[in-house]
């Protein structure tokens, strides 16, 4: 059975990521999450592409979103997660006191409390209250302070945020067209 994530349990979960006891560790997971959604018909298409590393490797995926998805904002959410779940259970997460995660979406990093002196904004819709409980548990059971900041989209690829941007935006357009799932892994 899913646990249930209402405002007032997503508002304790964002106070135990804040105050998560983080020294000792040295080691950062950054990463780099959007979403390609279109609604085609009936049909909601929507695909996601992630790129996260820590101080050894870096992993691309992209893949589908699922079927609960209906809007742009919810395959955003989905890239977040994508990229949150990559990275702690794939880099090294038990030496990590800290993930950065990147989206272009502002009210997707707003979730996780981004945004000088704002609280987080609890979503609407219970998938995505579940999404954002789940990604702050898993950070938290991993003891990595999560941290979900916003970065300007279709920048070009002149800065190193813009070039990352722009390849995970490709890969979730791949995905949401293909509907393939991929990833792949290098070392640094």
């Amino acid at each position: 059975m899913t646990p249930e994530y209402g405002p007032k349990k997503l508002r304790q979960l964002h106070q135990l990521n804040r105050h998560l006891n983080v020294t000792g560790r040295k080691i950062w997971l950054t990463g780099y999450a959007d979403a390609s959604y279109k609604l085609e018909g009936t049909q909601h298409m929507a695909g996601w592409g992630v790129w996260v590393r820590d101080h050894a490797i870096r992993i691309h995926r992209a893949g589908r979103c699922p079927d609960w998805v209906e809007t742009a904002q919810d395959a955003e959410l989905c890239a977040v997660w994508a990229a949150i779940h990559t990275a702690l259970t794939k880099l090294d997460a038990d030496r990590s006191n800290i993930m950065v995660i990147k989206t272009d979406c502002q009210s997707i990093a707003r979730y996780f409390g981004w945004g000088r002196g704002c609280s987080p904004s609890i979503p609407a819709k219970a998938d995505c209250r579940r999404i954002v409980g789940q990604a702050l548990e898993l950070a938290l059971n991993h003891e990595v302070r999560l941290v979900v900041t916003w970065v300007k989209g279709h920048q070009g690829s002149k800065t190193t945020q813009g070039y990352l941007n722009n390849q995970v935006d490709k890969m979730a357009r791949d995905a949401r067209l293909t509907g393939n799932h991929r990833m792949q892994q290098f070392r640094v």
